[in-house]
């Protein structure tokens, strides 16, 4: 929570939005909405209407193109709530990143509390082994027999 990409707000123009979209795909774009979720709650796709057919494009994507037009820290993650207000999308989100590893902020708080790095990877990444790297290859042996 202390981080500040804990929550965040991001307001585009409709129009700004949809003429971006439409350059990017070429298709005419009349409406944007968030796609199916993923466990986490992070949005996969976003879905494109326009008055005769709709479209997706990867959240991922769709993110990645907005950040190029308004900035690195406009659209922050995939996990995100958007509504249209009038003539604006509104995005109200979480996090930083792509939600698959570390949170680097709560790394941080958990070194200062006096974790080890050894227990915040294990925290992070459950089930995984830390090794040796020197020692890696006699591990990968054990593992085979």
């Amino acid at each position: 929570e202390a981080s500040p990409h804990h929550r965040w707000e991001f307001q585009a123009s409709a129009q700004e939005l949809h003429r971006l979209v439409q350059n990017h795909t070429g298709n005419r774009v009349t409406r944007l909405e968030p796609g199916e979720t993923d466990e986490g709650g992070r949005i996969r796709n976003m879905k494109i209407f326009n008055n005769q057919q709709e479209n997706e494009l990867s959240a991922n994507e769709f993110r990645l193109l907005v950040n190029r037009q308004f900035g690195s820290t406009s659209l922050r993650s995939t996990a995100f709530n958007m509504q249209r207000n009038g003539d604006f999308y509104i995005f109200n989100g979480r996090g930083l990143g792509h939600g698959v590893g570390l949170c680097q902020w709560g790394a941080l708080g958990l070194a200062e509390s006096g974790w080890n790095y050894r227990d915040i990877l294990r925290f992070y990444f459950r089930g995984s082994e830390i090794v040796d790297y020197f020692g890696l290859e006699e591990y990968i042996l054990q593992l085979a027999r």
